[in-house]
């Protein structure tokens, strides 16, 4: 299906295009615990655009060219199994840690206030707790994933 919509629009070449990305774990499309909304750029002239420098999120430059979205949307399989979703954000913390090596640490406070908040606001306010304990275990290492890009030290 999204093949087809891609062959029936008229690409412009000062235009970048998002695609709508339905994401999955362990096989099932999670509307909710942040997932859902999601529209990163897919398809763009990489003649005139670029990626930005971040190591993580890294996402596409275009220098004010105008956004289209399409809705059909890239059934993304993200994760098989609890264990990739713990790999993936602790290499996300990694790399968030490493990028902002020279920036102050947050104290020890507001880190739990963050991590507390992200598991709310995704469980309870982004709609985690209709996908069950799918919903349970994305949003805790989307907390987690918040937890260990802030805290002092290193781990694993």
């Amino acid at each position: 299906e999204l093949i087809h919509a891609l062959e029936s629009i008229n690409l412009e070449i000062d235009s970048v295009y998002c695609i709508k990305r339905n994401n999955c774990f362990k096989g099932r499309h999670i509307d909710a615990c942040g997932w859902d909304n999601d529209f990163p750029i897919r398809l763009f002239n990489k003649t005139k655009t670029n990626f930005n420098d971040q190591k993580v999120h890294e996402s596409i430059i275009s220098y004010g060219m105008q956004t289209k979205k399409i809705n059909q949307a890239i059934i993304h399989y993200s994760y098989e199994s609890e264990i990739q979703l713990k790999e993936k954000a602790l290499k996300y913390a990694r790399l968030f840690k490493e990028q902002n090596r020279n920036k102050s640490q947050l104290p020890t406070i507001f880190i739990y206030l963050k991590t507390a908040s992200r598991f709310v606001r995704d469980f309870l306010f982004k709609k985690g707790f209709l996908y069950g304990s799918d919903g349970f275990v994305i949003s805790k290492y989307n907390a987690l994933g918040v937890y260990w890009k802030y805290q002092k030290g290193d781990f694993l």
